[in-house]
């Protein structure tokens, strides 16, 4: 009986220690810093089964990454403009931070529906998340426009 007790108490001693971990484990802040001249926004078009057309804000910005977690990677799987649930094509390349690294990336996204006036910058914040499924809310930034003038036709 008394061996069966002892087994106990260290499997609790043991749950309760993974179970302080968890609770003490805090998520790490990720650090994103904006190339400003490389954050830039246009109208892609997505032809539909039927032959229609669909606008869709395509979102382009080169970014340095890295955080304070002094352990654990950091796998950015996801990345859409705040107020948007995801992005609407699935092109997005997900990228690892390591700790302690500073990371470059491209991050180039498409999303329905339009966030800004076409012809007009837009100005944002971007949701990242990452394998824990945490979402890691950047700045704002302001995304220049870059296509066509809203009056020409746009030739897609």
């Amino acid at each position: 009986m008394g061996k069966l007790l002892k087994t106990c108490s260290e499997f609790a001693a043991d749950l309760l220690e993974r179970l302080g971990h968890r609770l003490r484990r805090r998520k790490p802040r990720l650090y994103v810093h904006y190339a400003v001249a490389q954050s830039l926004w246009c109208i892609a078009t997505q032809t539909e089964r039927d032959g229609t057309k669909t606008p869709i804000m395509q979102l382009i910005f080169s970014a340095d990454f890295n955080h304070d977690d002094p352990k654990q990677d950091l796998v950015i799987v996801n990345a859409y403009p705040k107020g948007m649930r995801q992005q609407k094509v699935a092109a997005f390349e997900k990228f690892n931070v390591p700790p302690g690294r500073i990371v470059t990336k491209q991050v180039a996204v498409w999303v329905l529906p339009l966030l800004a006036e076409q012809g007009k910058d837009w100005k944002g914040r971007f949701i990242l998340v990452d394998q824990f499924m945490r979402k890691h809310k950047t700045e704002r930034v302001v995304f220049r426009w870059v296509g066509c003038s809203p009056s020409s036709k746009n030739p897609a």
